[in-house]
């Protein structure tokens, strides 16, 4: 039987690990990610310096907590900018301009339905939206989501 020395074994898989642990870190992987226990004031100071997405739709999040519906569909906007497969700012960017202006909302279903159909019937199912559902162009709006998601 032939014995192969151990101690270089382990200091390879040693010096391994501890490069992928490295890399790890160096990508970001271990950062706290929970955004959205983050106070406002904290994430105000994160949007400042922060490339990431996540960080704005927290933020959004937090202002719509605040009824503050026309800052957080800012918020929304500019996350999608940073990090364009958010699908829940875009849900979430839809409500809050459902909330705050109504003009900007129907702008925005009609964009959001030749792009992104199906987040645009999603959109128009959500109950905080009752309210638009007397606007003589809700009909329009739903039905032409209707129609491209069945495309």
């Amino acid at each position: 039987m032939t014995r192969h020395p151990r101690i270089p074994a382990f200091a390879a898989i040693l010096l391994t690990a501890l490069a992928g642990f490295g890399i790890f870190a160096a990508t970001g992987q271990f950062r706290k990610t929970d955004l959205a226990h983050a106070s406002l004031e904290d994430l105000e100071k994160q949007i400042l310096v922060s490339k990431d997405g996540r960080v704005r739709l927290a933020y959004g999040d937090k202002l719509r907590d605040l009824d503050r519906f026309a800052s957080a569909a800012q918020a929304y906007q500019r996350a999608l900018e940073l990090q364009p497969d958010l699908t829940d700012a875009r849900l979430k960017q839809g409500l809050s301009l459902g909330q705050s202006n109504a003009d900007a909302f129907f702008d925005y279903v009609g964009r959001l339905s030749m792009s992104y159909p199906k987040v645009a019937v999603d959109l128009l199912d959500r109950p905080e939206l009752r309210p638009l559902h007397a606007d003589p162009r809700w009909e329009p709006a739903a039905s032409g989501a209707q129609a491209q998601a069945v495309d």
